[in-house]
C-alpha cells in the first residue's frame, strides 16, 4: 500500500499571510479531494452529507444482503452429483 505524505505549511509565513492547508503528495487522492471539497463547508452541511451517505451505504448493503439471501430455487446450480458404479 502506498504511504501518504502530507506536507504541512508553516503556522504564519513572514509576509503575514494566512498559512496554506496541508497538501497531499498524490494529485488524485480521493480522500484528500473529499476533505478539500468539504473543508470550508458549515458543520451542519457536513453532518447532513454524512447522514445521507450512511443511509446510501445501508441501502446498498440491504440490496447485497437480499441478493445473497435470496430463495435458492431461483439460482442455477452449477454442481451436479454424479454416482459412479
Amino acid at each position: 500500500m502506498a504511504e501518504v505524505i502530507v506536507e504541512e505549511a508553516a503556522e504564519e509565513p513572514p509576509g503575514g499571510e494566512p498559512a496554506e492547508r496541508p497538501a497531499c503528495a498524490f494529485s488524485l487522492c480521493p480522500i484528500c479531494m473529499a476533505l478539500t471539497a468539504v473543508g470550508d463547508a458549515r458543520p451542519d452541511i457536513i453532518e447532513h452529507l454524512l447522514a445521507a451517505s450512511r443511509e446510501a451505504l445501508l441501502a446498498l448493503r440491504s440490496i447485497i444482503d437480499a441478493r445473497l439471501d435470496g430463495p435458492p430455487g431461483e439460482r442455477p446450480t452449477r454442481l451436479e452429483r454424479l454416482t459412479i458404479d
